[in-house]
């Protein structure tokens, strides 16, 4: 059978990437279609010969994923899955008459199954895990999760190959090429999925699981040879959490790769002897969660259990090594005032980052934030949730005009090393489209510069990227 995915963006998502590799591995055929980079994008999916359309949907993107469905539905008799973190925290998303069913957590068993009862045997489909589907008379049948995939080395290499078919988006994508080593975070961070996930799958399994250094080192130098990559793009929540494994992992990488990189980590996991490693391995640039430079609000608001002192020496090991420091921030938390807003700008000064990456607090469904914002009153009346964290808040705010003022501007005010006065002023200035295009542009530059990102690249998959950081407006 043949699966259609249907993405809005043109950014290559690891998980239609592994999804592709396991269907390909069943004997299936797989295709995608980007909206962005197709002239006559239904018309394309509709020719494609599809069996089934599926859908990685996140939060602020239901609506295209509805509208985009409805489109296919109208002139295809294929029907219509969606997964990804909107369908596994907002299940409810299958009431949607265009969709027929739905995948709540991870799909690498689920899709293979639902494929061979929609050929052989339909009523079987109501039995298979992950999967709700709903009846001609729109009845829905939920099924509990299965197991956590717990080795991750028995599934196939991720099919990057998917998205070839798109060559603008190619050489960004060698220059930043996307690896996920491991699956699972140790923390409960009020913003993040982590917890809610966590309780979905009690019970099913090792939450916390990582690749194996050869298993990893093997997608590499396959990478490398196929596609010629420069840079890898290491995306797991937490680099530095498994020290014996990187330490073992450092050795081959150095043997078998030799190529700069870009990791994320946390303060509490950083040590002297993690950053040396990863310098010695090649890393480049470090990305690292401070969000808010109020203690206080980090740790109750937040539930981030990192103290400013914590951040300060994760970041004294990192600049001591000459690597480049992003910082993660988000403004326009419950309960924050200017001055929070303010602490967050001298706590990122303090530590010279490189790029203090600022977003605006979004409380999406399945957090424990969004549930603390709701018991609060404080969500805004018909709120519009954001596919991206960079345009708006939903969030009833005092401060709302110098929250997202700063937000927009907290970049340039470190590169010019503005005194608090001077900020204080400015940030009472009418919202206007003159900050948006100043974050826009800085954000580019301050990417291009702290992960040496080619020009071209970026400016090309920027052209089919606009609408990542355009505000979503309601019908």
């Amino acid at each position: 059978m043949k699966v259609v995915f249907i993405q809005k963006d043109s950014f290559a998502k690891l998980g239609i990437e592994q999804l592709s590799a396991v269907l390909k591995q069943h004997g299936h055929e797989c295709d995608i279609f980007i909206e962005s980079g197709e002239r006559k994008f239904i018309k394309s999916a509709l020719n494609s010969g599809a069996d089934l359309f599926a859908f990685s949907c996140t939060t602020g993107e239901e609506n295209w994923v509805s509208s985009t469905a409805a489109e296919l539905r109208q002139n295809s008799a294929a029907p219509v899955i969606v997964g990804g973190p909107h369908a596994t925290f907002y299940p409810q998303f299958i009431k949607d008459k265009s969709i027929d069913y739905l995948c709540r957590g991870e799909g690498e068993g689920a899709l293979p199954e639902l494929l061979e009862a929609m050929a052989e045997n339909p009523e079987q489909i109501v039995q298979i895990p992950n999967i709700w589907s709903k009846n001609l008379s729109g009845k829905i049948k939920s099924t509990g999760v299965r197991p956590l995939i717990e080795d991750l080395d028995s599934l196939p290499m991720p099919d990057f190959d998917i998205y070839t078919k798109y060559k603008y988006l190619v050489p960004y994508h060698r220059d930043m090429f996307p690896v996920i080593t491991s699956r699972g975070c140790p923390h409960n961070c009020s913003y993040c999925f982590n917890k809610r996930y966590k309780e979905i799958y009690a019970n099913k399994g090792k939450y916390l699981r990582r690749r194996s250094p050869q298993n990893v080192i093997e997608q590499l130098l396959e990478a490398k040879q196929t596609f010629g990559i420069r840079k890898v793009n290491f995306v797991d929540d937490s680099f530095f959490c498994f020290p014996s494994w990187l330490r073992e992992f450092s050795a081959l990488y150095k043997e078998k790769i030799r190529l700069p990189f870009i990791i994320n980590i946390e303060a509490t996991q950083t040590s002297e002897e993690m950053v040396r490693l990863a310098k010695e391995m090649g890393c480049i640039c470090v990305r690292m969660g401070g969000e808010t430079g109020n203690e206080h609000l980090r740790q109750t608001v937040f539930n981030k259990k990192v103290t400013d002192e914590q951040i300060r020496a994760a970041a004294g090991h990192i600049k001591r090594y000459g690597i480049k420091l992003i910082t993660y921030n988000m403004l326009g938390l419950p309960g924050e005032t200017v001055d929070n807003a303010l602490e967050t700008y001298c706590l990122n000064g303090e530590i010279h980052a490189d790029f203090a990456q600022c977003t605006l607090l979004q409380p999406y469904p399945g957090t424990a934030i969004s549930e603390y914002i709701r018991e609060k009153g404080l969500l805004k009346d018909d709120p519009m949730l954001q596919a991206s964290s960079f345009v708006s808040s939903s969030i009833k705010l005092e401060n709302e005009k110098e929250i997202t003022n700063m937000q927009k501007l907290m970049q340039v005010f470190m590169q010019m090393h503005t005194p608090l006065f001077l900020i204080r002023g400015i940030i009472k200035l009418p919202k206007n489209p003159l900050f948006s295009l100043i974050f826009k542009l800085n954000f580019i530059y301050n990417k291009i510069r702290t992960q040496k990102i080619r020009l071209i690249p970026v400016f090309v998959l920027g052209l089919h990227s606009f609408s990542y950081m355009r505000e979503r407006k309601k019908r």
